[in-house]
């Protein structure tokens, strides 16, 4: 990160806050009043944009390297020297009474009060011509609490494994035609609607979603598991709603999933779910919902299931045993397979099992 290029003329006790609770970006509106010491005016684009194009273009209109107030970058994974645009984060002086804040591919205008808006509306439309045409097959977004981002939340960009999987050979043949009607629906623009994946652990719903998000080259949007009560937060509804028409994979969702009728609690997080997948918010937002969860189908709340807000079920099970078999001499095991196998105790047939307990010889006493 690079040294601050300005003085500060600080609110008294307020620089030694730059960072925020927990954080290691500066926040910059903190930035902004200690500069400036008023509040900013802010406009936000929320986009996705391509920061490699975007500092290129900041060139070609003067942003120089000292222009960057913080320049925070991440290095890929495959290459240390490259940088992770997605992930990096630059606050930018543009101009007196402008700044510019790139963050996880945003980009936000804050500028003081009095600023013609002549001159910002001529900044977004640069930052606008920026924006990926299509969104890279190997990127998703991963939902984060944020202590700098409006409504608390920020997307987080990851990559993951570009491998497929072969869906006829590690899945039973019922789930063909699901599987199809899952994608030709996640193809579809301007459309709603929720998907419920369950099963046994290690029976493959981790493997497919990571194959839909390859293979869809939709925006997707991962809800983990500790992020699944945001869903009844207030603030959940208008962040989402700037992220419409996208994929929202909710793994693990089993608590948010539940009966309304067992009276242990009123389900705030169910109600957002179902009328973002039916009705009128439905409609406005257009997010395509799955949701993965591990508990049995009777517990499931049945309002869910209706049809019209449900577009598919599928209970993923061991793979049936001459599937099982096939797959495991594809994978070259030189086994014969007796009975149905989850894929991963096919995939780790040659692994260890840690989990098996090996008989020890016990210490204590034995009766005369």
């Amino acid at each position: 990160m690079e040294k601050l290029n300005f003085k500060l003329s600080c609110i008294e006790g307020f620089a030694t806050d730059l960072y925020g609770s927990g954080d290691l970006i500066i926040n910059p509106s903190k930035y902004f009043i200690c500069k400036y010491g008023e509040l900013p005016n802010s406009f936000r684009l929320r986009r996705d944009l391509d920061v490699t194009k975007l500092r290129r273009r900041f060139k070609k209109i003067g942003i120089k390297d000292e222009n960057y107030i913080v320049k925070y970058e991440v290095s890929s994974e495959n290459n240390p020297r490259k940088v992770k645009e997605t992930a990096s984060n630059y606050l930018i002086y543009y101009k007196e009474n402008i700044l510019i804040d790139i963050s996880n591919s945003i980009g936000f205008i804050i500028y003081r009060k009095g600023t013609p808006f002549k001159e910002i509306q001529d900044l977004a439309s640069i930052i606008d011509k920026c924006v990926y045409k299509e969104i890279p097959k190997d990127i998703f977004y991963m939902l984060v609490n944020s202590s700098i981002m409006p409504y608390g939340l920020d997307l987080e960009p990851f990559s993951i494994n570009k491998k497929g999987v072969d869906i006829n050979a590690n899945y039973n043949d019922d789930f063909i035609d699901v599987h199809e009607t899952i994608f030709r629906f996640l193809k579809t623009k301007n459309e709603n609607g929720i998907v419920l994946l369950h099963g046994k652990y290690g029976t493959g719903k981790t493997s497919y979603l990571r194959h839909l998000i390859n293979k869809a080259n939709e925006k997707v949007i991962f809800m983990p598991f500790d992020m699944v009560g945001r869903i009844s937060d207030p603030y959940f509804l208008p962040f989402i709603k700037e992220h419409k028409d996208s994929i929202l994979i909710i793994e693990d969702c089993d608590d948010l999933l539940c009966s309304r009728e067992n009276g242990k609690f009123t389900n705030q997080g169910l109600s957002t779910l179902l009328n973002m997948g039916d009705g009128l918010l439905g409609d406005a937002l257009n997010i395509k919902v799955i949701c993965t969860f591990n508990t049995d189908l009777k517990n499931i709340d049945n309002a869910i299931l209706r049809k019209g807000r449900l577009i598919a079920r599928y209970e993923f099970n061991e793979l049936q045993t001459h599937k099982a078999q096939q797959l495991s001499d594809q994978l070259g095991n030189s086994i014969n397979i007796e009975k149905p196998m989850t894929l991963s105790e096919i995939y780790g047939i040659k692994q260890q099992n840690f989990g098996k307990q090996e008989n020890k010889l016990k210490i204590g006493f034995k009766a005369a």
